[in-house]
Formats: structure tokens, C-alpha cells, sequence
């Protein structure tokens, strides 16, 4: 949840001794805070006297009132407390925040209760907060202290009344943006924000009784308690008689197993401006268990999609899944990844990618595809933080391979004999034939890649004929030969 300065100023409960407001003072978001640690969204505490020896960059908490403000772009509020207070004061207001979140993400996914969610944002609202359908019924009302007593409920229906006899509000249903409908019969205006799921208006919310400007981050509240008034409808289904996320339908039902008409997958990826030949990549993020313990999974589909453009990310059986339309990334996962590597690694979040596909009735191979991909992937490379399934193919088919025999049970015995042979007498014939079948069976290029004469290449040729009876010649007995290398290598990282 952003979280603004001139939020600070009103939830902190310390009188404002000064402020200096530039013109991103209400825009300005942060995304934590911390007294030690730098960054550019790090909130600084600092007593006013120690003004000038504070870091230059970010905003500024002062306990206490200085002489005089700093003449930097920074947003500086000062208040008459001392440092301790001021300390105590922001550490309460961000876990407040922090509990709040997880009570608002239970609210929405666990409860599905449009009222609930009401009920705590308006905690932050200081109550006057009402959300109404669309034929303006109340499905949420916080009236301070009493959040869903009868005044609340008499106030709401009035105010329904009100609206309901308002011209303006018929031109304001297709808005997305929150809007001031002016003066109702409370005698103040209202702010307001249109609700949509699946491109259909289906509430509104309105906080009413408001000054005539109101505050940035009202507006900024009001957008997030619509995305979990959105979520509950998503989660909810059939229970606002309204259609439950198409998109999610269509990948679960492919991912269990069903086969859903393919115009109606087509027309769930148009419900999000996705063309149904994509292309499409399919991720999979690695979920702790505390995660999974926690029921946390919910939160963090959400953290992705809102931080991560063009994607679609869902929990399916315990582990979360992102669709990405690759369109705007060039079409490739690199490409993606170099817009999104950061996020993933200040996320801490470990992932694994299938490989590009246009179908989407494709999801489930490639879901498992990203699937193998991780867990290679955290095996093979446990320092990187993504892992796409082209660069684990091999390591999987090895893994395939020797699942019910042993590496040296699958190789060619003569492969084998060649290979004692080289441990005993101190030769170089597995390397050579390896060598050779690398470079398409060019006896002139491997002599030169091995630093060896033409007439020592074609002899070594001759005495692994001999001693083997192979001919790399022939397709099969190439392929054979090269699997086998490959299995003995596979053999010698495994040890």
C-alpha cells in the first residue's frame, strides 16, 4: 500500500510544527521506511537540529521545529515531538499498515466481504465510507466509530437517494478514474470511484462529506480498496450474479486436465487485450513453505501483477503461476527478464520459464515445462535467480534417462571399454572420438582443435574402429555414441 507524506502528517497523532510542501508533496509514495538504511524510497527520521547533516536524498520526518526548512526538492514535515516519540510514532503507523494489508487480503479472498473491506480501509478514512452497486443498494458502509450501525445504513441510503437523482452521476459510469460528484444532500461533496470487473461497472465507491479538495492519497485509497472490492468479485464467483474471472476459469480448467472450446479461450485472452496467437510464456515463482503455511500465495499474485506489466498471475495447488504476454518484451524471455530481473531478485523470488508458445491450449505443457525448469534449474544453478527450460533440457533428459538404469548401464559397452582402455595406458581415444563426433565427423578440424597431426588423427580413427567395431558413420551408431557421452558426463557431475 503507497503510503504518502501528508498521510503521515494526518495519521501520526503529533502536532505539525512545519512543513515544506513542493509539488510532488502529494504524489509522493514510499515504500517503507528505515532510520539507518539508504535508497531512494527510504523515510528519514532526524531531530531538527541535525537537519543540515541528513542525507540529501528522500524524504524527511523532523522531530522538533527548525529554524529554518531545507532548500532541496525533498518533502520535509516537522513535528513538535522529540525524536523518540517521532520514532515510536512511524514504527506503530507502519506495522498498523502492514496488518492492515493482511487483513484486507483475508477480507477479500478468505471472507469475500465487500463489508469487511469497508469496515478497514475506512480506518484509514476516518470512517464516511460507503460502497454501493450499481442500482446504488449498499453492499458497504463505515460511518466512524459506528462502522455499520443504523446511522451508517440511513446515511447510505440517503446518500444512494441523492445520487440516484443526479444527472452528473450518468455521465461519470464509464469513468476509472475517482471523481468529485458536488454537493449532494450532506451539504459537501463526495469522491467516488467506479468499480469494474471484466470491463463491467459493477459499484461504486464514495466517500462522502469530504472538504472540497481532498487530499492525493484519498483518491490513492479509494483506487487500492477498488482492487479488493474487484478481487472479491473475481474470488466470488457467482455470488454477485456476476461471471467469475474468464480467464483464470480457462487456465484452470486446461490445467486440470479439461479441454475448453477454443473461442472461449480466445475470447478470455480478448477480455485482456491479449490476441489469441500471443506469443506467451509461462512462469513458475517459488513459494516458501511459511508462504504456503501462511495463505500469503494471494497477496503476492497480486504484488506481481500490479508490478510486473502484461502478465497474469494465479495460485494453482500451492505454487504461483505467471502468464506473461511476450508481445511487448520483443517476444523472448530474455527480453522480459531485462525489464524484470530486479524485481524478481529485490523479491527474492526464485522462477523457472518454459519455452515461447502461440497456442494457449499449450498452458499445461508449458506450466510443467516452467516447473521443470525450476527445479533443474535451483539444482543444476542454485546462484541464479531464473532458469529457463531451454537451458535445462539436457540435465532433464539425463535425469529421464537414468531413472530406472544406471548412466554406465544405458552407455555403449564398447564406449566404456574405450574409456578403461584410456584410464589404463594413459591414451586419448574417448576424447578424440568425442571430439570428432563434435565437429560432424571433420577428421581435419578435430586434428586442428586437438593440436595434433593430421596423419596422428587419422591413425587414433583407425584404433578406435579397432577396438570398438563402431562406425560413427552411421546415423544411429553417431547418435548412440554421443548419447553415451553425454550420460558419462552426466555421471561424472552427478559424483
Amino acid at each position: 500500500m503507497n503510503v504518502s507524506m501528508e498521510m503521515l502528517a494526518g495519521k501520526l497523532g503529533l502536532p505539525v510544527a512545519r512543513t515544506r510542501r513542493g509539488e510532488d508533496w502529494d504524489a509522493l509514495c514510499l515504500t517503507g521506511w528505515s532510520v539507518a538504511e539508504g535508497g531512494p524510497h527510504t523515510l528519514r527520521l532526524a531531530p531538527a537540529d541535525d537537519m543540515e547533516e541528513a542525507a540529501p536524498d528522500g524524504p524527511l520526518l523532523l522531530a522538533g521545529a527548525p529554524a529554518a526548512m531545507p532548500e532541496t526538492g525533498r518533502s520535509v514535515l516537522a513535528l513538535a515531538c522529540d525524536l523518540p516519540a517521532l520514532t515510536d510514532g512511524v514504527n506503530r503507523f507502519f506495522l498498523g499498515i502492514r496488518r492492515l494489508e493482511t487483513e484486507l487480503l483475508r477480507a477479500a479472498y478468505a471472507d469475500r466481504s465487500i463489508q469487511r473491506l469497508t469496515e478497514l480501509m475506512g480506518e484509514l478514512f476516518g470512517g464516511r465510507l460507503a460502497v454501493l452497486s450499481t442500482d446504488l443498494q449498499v453492499l458497504g458502509i463505515c460511518e466512524g466509530t459506528d462502522p455499520a450501525g443504523e446511522l451508517g445504513r440511513s446515511l447510505a441510503e440517503e446518500l444512494a437517494q441523492a445520487m440516484n437523482g443526479e444527472a452528473e452521476l450518468a455521465g461519470t459510469r464509464g469513468g476509472t478514474e475517482p471523481f468529485v460528484l458536488e454537493k449532494g444532500v450532506f451539504g459537501k461533496d463526495c469522491l467516488c470511484l467506479n468499480v469494474f470487473h471484466q470491463g463491467v461497472p459493477v459499484c461504486i465507491l464514495v466517500h462522502f462529506e469530504v472538504d472540497q479538495e481532498p487530499p492525493r492519497y484519498c483518491r490513492e485509497l479509494l483506487r487500492e480498496l477498488g482492487q479488493y472490492v474487484q478481487a472479491v468479485y473475481e474470488a466470488a464467483g457467482e455470488t454477485h450474479s456476476l461471471p467469475s474471472d474468464r480467464l483464470y476459469e480457462i487456465a484452470s480448467d486446461l490445467l486440470s486436465g479439461g479441454k475448453p472450446r477454443r473461442e472461449n479461450v480466445e475470447f478470455a485472452l480478448q477480455f485482456r487485450g491479449w490476441p489469441a496467437e500471443g506469443p506467451f510464456l509461462c512462469g513458475e515463482i517459488l513459494p516458501s513453505q511459511g508462504d504456503v503455511f501462511n495463505r500469503t500465495l494471494s497477496y503476492y499474485c497480486r504484488a506481481i501483477g500490479k508490478a510486473v506489466p502484461n502478465t497474469y498471475t494465479m495460485e494453482d495447488r500451492g505454487r504461483i503461476l505467471c502468464i506473461v504476454f511476450l508481445e511487448p518484451f520483443g517476444g523472448t524471455v530474455d527480453g522480459f527478464m531485462e525489464q524484470n530481473v530486479e524485481f524478481l531478485r529485490d523479491s527474492n523470488f526464485l522462477a523457472g520459464f518454459s519455452n515461447v508458445f502461440t497456442d494457449f491450449m499449450e498452458l499445461p505443457a508449458a506450466c510443467r515445462q516452467a516447473q521443470i525448469a525450476l527445479r533443474m534449474g535451483m539444482r543444476v544453478r542454485p546462484t541464479i535467480w531464473y532458469h529457463r527450460f531451454s537451458d535445462m533440457v539436457m540435465p532433464y533428459l539425463w535425469d529421464c534417462m537414468t531413472a530406472e538404469l544406471k548412466a554406465e548401464d544405458l552407455c555403449a559397452p564398447q564406449l566404456l571399454r574405450l574409456q578403461q582402455y584410456d584410464e589404463q595406458n594413459g591414451t586419448e581415444y574417448t576424447r578424440t572420438l568425442a571430439c570428432y563426433l563434435k565437429n560432424a565427423l571433420n577428421a581435419a578440424g578435430t586434428a586442428k582443435e586437438l593440436f595434433i597431426h593430421r596423419g596422428t588423427m587419422n591413425y587414433r580413427l583407425s584404433r578406435i574402429r579397432e577396438m570398438t567395431g563402431l562406425a560413427p558413420e552411421d546415423p544411429e551408431t553417431r547418435l548412440y555414441l554421443e548419447l553415451s557421452l553425454g550420460l558419462m558426463r552426466h555421471k561424472g557431475q552427478g559424483e
